[in-house]
């Protein structure tokens, strides 16, 4: 399986994993309580595509700004974005076709809570479901962490949760992390 499958499954199963696990009750009833028009209803209404997700990439981290602060010969942005329930989620994944094999994607995927107690609540509570491994970082946002078995700095500033995958690389994620955390709410 080449890198860029295997980046594009690691940032799937943990927007899965914690999408899931943090939208799977409404109320006091559990989503498998739910007759099936409702969960069509629920469905609908929680994940739809964002307006826009370039301007929010731009906003992070343009193609160019990945370039540099990485020291690498990105080539390529793919981006995406969604909502869950009031929660927007985008991904700016950041490659090199072609050079796979010597430069590993960059990924940051940023979950824009509506309060900061809620993204202080999903930030919290995807360390316990998701990120068992997760090494305590320091100097970055209000809380963050590394993952080793992601590959990815975990960080919680104020409504945000940002997630900036590097394989393997944590100085790399960090590195970018740091640089973003000022960018975001």
């Amino acid at each position: 399986m080449n890198t860029k499958k295997v980046f594009g499954v690691i940032v799937l199963v943990v927007v899965v994993l914690v999408g899931g696990f943090l939208f799977k009750t409404k109320g006091n009833k559990t989503v498998t309580d739910q007759t099936a028009q409702d969960k069509k209803t629920t469905a609908a209404q929680e994940s739809t595509q964002v307006a826009a997700p370039e301007s929010r990439c731009d906003a992070l981290l343009t193609l160019e700004e990945a370039k540099t602060t990485s020291g690498l010969a990105y080539s390529k942005r793919d981006v995406s974005g969604q909502t869950l329930g009031k929660i927007v989620v985008t991904t700016c994944t950041y490659s090199a076709p072609g050079l796979s094999a010597s430069i590993k994607p960059l990924s940051v995927l940023t979950r824009l809570a509506t309060t900061t107690e809620e993204a202080k609540k999903i930030f919290e509570e995807s360390k316990t479901a998701s990120y068992s491994d997760g090494e305590t970082l320091t100097g970055i946002g209000e809380q963050a962490l590394w993952s080793p078995s992601f590959g990815q700095v975990s960080v919680l500033k104020g409504q945000t949760w940002l997630i900036v995958t590097a394989i393997k690389n944590q100085e790399l994620a960090k590195k970018v992390a740091q640089e973003l955390v000022d960018k975001v709410q």
